[in-house]
């Protein structure tokens, strides 16, 4: 029965991935014509941005299942969490997109940021971006936690989850992979517990993802922070609804130690020491 639903629910994907094959090129040549553009790891310009994709595949698969839910097929639709978590992961686009766009790309870092308020008063795009992540997140925490301490943990593991992808989008196809490799670890423990909730909102950013893997992966284009932000916002978000609370103060303290972790030495770096995961990180990648 449960795997029925999730058969029914992943009808408008398949239907948002038509379009969404439709819309990536132009998205592309979009970027690449305004300027949009920016050099990656070994100096290529390439089109930089593109969360742009990732939040239309969204408005794609909302326009997809207002479509099937007019005639009935989507009994049980979560509509109106749905839209909530859609207004959230919208924030947390156009303040990534803020940052790709008019960000100062000097400035990493929390320390980074926290020393651009300190010592001359700046806000930048940087930490607006981490202030609408975390009000993203708590607006769709707050009314669903059943205690304090469990939305506290919630809060926590959504934002996060949306900074955590952005650090690793550092190499050809290494976020996306991630991404995909967690969704697909999500929709398992979702099938187990009985729960397709959370994994309804997975749907866009997986569709998303699997269309942006090959040209990222061939160093194409690049995800950008408005990218990696808003697949991290919804990997986290499945996370929250998916997991129970022991799972997600163990995903909580993984996450914080990798954000720790970046502020003091290079991802990029340790992936190169280790044999194995050098090799998951270089899996598929030609540019």
């Amino acid at each position: 029965m449960l795997t029925g639903n999730v058969a029914v629910f992943a009808a408008p994907a398949i239907a948002t991935a038509a379009m969404g094959a439709c819309t990536l090129p132009a998205v592309e040549r979009f970027l690449y014509r305004h300027g949009l553009r920016a050099a990656n790891y070994e100096g290529r310009v390439i089109p930089v941005g593109l969360g742009l994709f990732v939040w239309l595949v969204h408005f794609e698969y909302a326009v997809a299942t207002e479509c099937y839910g007019a005639f009935g097929r989507l009994p049980g639709w979560p509509e109106a969490a749905f839209y909530k978590y859609w207004i959230a992961a919208t924030f947390v686009f156009f303040a990534g997109w803020l940052d790709d766009t008019v960000g100062d790309p000097t400035v990493k870092g929390w320390k980074g940021h926290w020393r651009a308020l300190r010592s001359e008063g700046t806000m930048t795009t940087g930490l607006l971006k981490a202030t609408a992540t975390g009000a993203a997140a708590l607006w769709l925490v707050v009314d669903t936690a059943p205690a304090v301490w469990t939305g506290a943990l919630q809060w926590l593991v959504l934002t996060l989850m949306t900074n955590a992808l952005n650090l690793l989008d550092l190499r050809p196809g290494r976020a996306l992979k991630c991404f995909v490799a967690g969704a697909a670890a999500l929709m398992l423990c979702g099938i187990f517990a009985a729960s397709v909730h959370g994994l309804q909102f997975l749907f866009p950013s997986v569709v998303a993802s699997v269309l942006l893997l090959p040209g990222d992966l061939k160093a194409r284009h690049m995800l950008g922070d408005a990218g990696a932000n808003l697949l991290g916002f919804a990997l986290g978000y499945a996370a929250i609804t998916v997991l129970p609370a022991p799972g997600l103060a163990a995903l909580a303290l993984l996450l914080a130690m990798l954000n720790r972790a970046a502020e003091k030495r290079s991802i990029s770096e340790w992936i190169e020491r280790h044999k194995w995961i050098r090799w998951l990180d270089r899996l598929g990648r030609t540019g």
